[in-house]
């Protein structure tokens, strides 16, 4: 006799709501640019590398102080942010935005940022929601 999976799932502990605090991610600053580990530009997934350098390529020059401000290859992810409901002319578009930054020689940020926004499909907006439910379940507050 199978066991009933409805019945599994109501015996199943729910997952934890999600609150602001649990949709913003600080990634640690790397000690130099060179540190492994750490998503820069070039990181790649399923849909491509994060910031091609064509489209990089393309950003407008603007004046920041040091000159070196905005610099391809010393740019890494330092906080990661989820929005399940982005405003959009539709309505809501679920989103995850990366902020970069670049860091010195000596493990410190430039005061300057690039923010990547990317869109999400509805199946992936669910596994989103899901896995970012199992991390607060395993570090609550």
């Amino acid at each position: 006799m199978e066991a009933d999976a409805g019945a599994a799932d109501a015996a199943a502990p729910a997952l934890p709501a999600l609150t602001m605090n649990d949709v913003s991610v600080l990634v640690p600053i790397p000690a130099n640019p060179q540190a492994a580990g750490f998503l820069r530009p070039s990181s790649a997934g399923e849909r491509g590398k994060l910031l091609p350098q064509a489209v990089y390529d393309k950003i407008p020059e603007f004046p920041v102080v040091p000159a070196e401000g905005l610099d391809f290859a010393r740019m890494r992810v330092v906080g990661i942010r989820f929005d399940g409901c982005f405003p959009a002319p539709a309505g809501c578009e679920p989103q995850i935005r990366l902020v970069m930054q670049p860091i010195t020689d000596e493990g410190a940020t430039l005061d300057s940022s690039l923010h990547l926004f990317y869109r999400l499909t509805e199946e992936e907006l669910g596994a989103v929601v899901l896995g970012l439910r199992q991390l607060k379940e395993l570090a609550p507050s």
